[in-house]
């Protein structure tokens, strides 16, 4: 580990935040469509299916970030999912977002990008 984020690793984390994010959107999805829930209930619903399958992809991907990258600058980078959830809550689920929900979210890519801008530059 130099300091710097290869772009494979770069890339990997980008994969593993985004298969995160769709884990969360899958899920709701999931929650939504299940009636009452049981073990049959889960592995019948594609869903619950899709996000379990993120998760293994998110997990996959995470273990090549971590051959790379220091912990705390991916367990940062992955405060995106923050972005990407909230985007798809509102496009996807129609949920309001607020303005405080916009500068939170905002509030927190400053931060990340202001603790890990040597890492990524």
């Amino acid at each position: 580990m130099n300091g710097r984020v290869r772009p494979s690793s770069f890339l990997f984390l980008t994969l593993a935040v985004g298969f995160q994010s769709a884990a969360v959107v899958s899920g709701k999805a999931a929650a939504m469509q299940m009636g009452t829930p049981t073990l049959g209930a889960f592995l019948s619903n594609r869903w619950y299916v899709a996000s379990l399958t993120c998760l293994v992809l998110q997990a996959l991907f995470w273990q090549l970030v971590l051959r790379e990258v220091r912990l705390f600058v991916a367990y940062l980078f992955s405060g995106f999912s923050y972005f990407l959830v909230l985007i798809a809550s509102h496009v996807i689920f129609m949920e309001h977002v607020t303005g405080a929900n916009w500068a939170g979210v905002l509030a927190i890519i400053v931060g990340i990008s202001l603790v890990i801008r040597e890492d990524v530059a």
